[in-house]
């Protein structure tokens, strides 16, 4: 930290410009964007990266700022918004890390293959800087790693994308390799 009040005076700036535009709503739902050509309409797409970027900052600000209740209220609010990207509880492997707008479809490209590695270090970074989310980060992170673990065990020991089907989806790319790296990595945070 570099003990500047700028960088923190622009932070909230940021955040609060990206509120009253809606590209956060109420929820700390973090969408994509908005479409051209008068950027009014909300593109209302959630990825991964998006809130891993918004949660990280919310975190780094929690700490800078001795526990804001600002602060803490959003990194608390944008950590319950990431519930979307684990699988719901229908699912057998519930509350393991997936890219719910391209996964299930098998439509994800280069990019989207790596998101899940912003989230994963976000969260273990969010549960240094703000240790009272640890409790719920911890579990989250450790059934994706285990997720991960079974999805790398398939062709080449390569990794695949579907962390949640208890195997190899026999898929592989340095995306996949990223996102099951880090997600070990961020088990190292505690």
């Amino acid at each position: 930290m570099t003990s500047n009040d700028t960088y923190a005076s622009w932070a909230t700036k940021v955040y609060d410009w990206t509120t009253s535009v809606k590209l956060i709503d109420s929820n700390y739902n973090v969408f994509d964007g908005a479409d051209a050509p008068d950027c009014t309409d909300t593109n209302t797409h959630q990825w991964s990266y998006n809130l891993a970027t918004y949660l990280y900052g919310a975190a780094v600000m929690q700490s800078y700022t001795g526990g804001n209740s600002t602060w803490v209220d959003n990194t608390n609010g944008l950590l319950n918004a990431t519930s979307y990207f684990f699988v719901p509880p229908e699912y057998s492997n519930a509350n393991i890390m997936y890219e719910p707008d391209c996964e299930f479809a098998h439509s994800c490209n280069s990019d989207q293959l790596s998101f899940k590695s912003y989230l994963a270090l976000a969260l273990a970074v969010t549960s240094v800087l703000a240790p009272s989310t640890a409790g719920k980060i911890t579990p989250l992170l450790q059934a994706s790693a285990q997720g991960a673990g079974a999805a790398c065990s398939g062709r080449d020991n390569a990794c695949g994308t579907l962390w949640y089907i208890d195997g190899t989806d026999n898929t592989s790319g340095l995306g996949q390799q990223l996102c099951a790296m880090d997600v070990m990595l961020s088990l190292l945070a505690w």
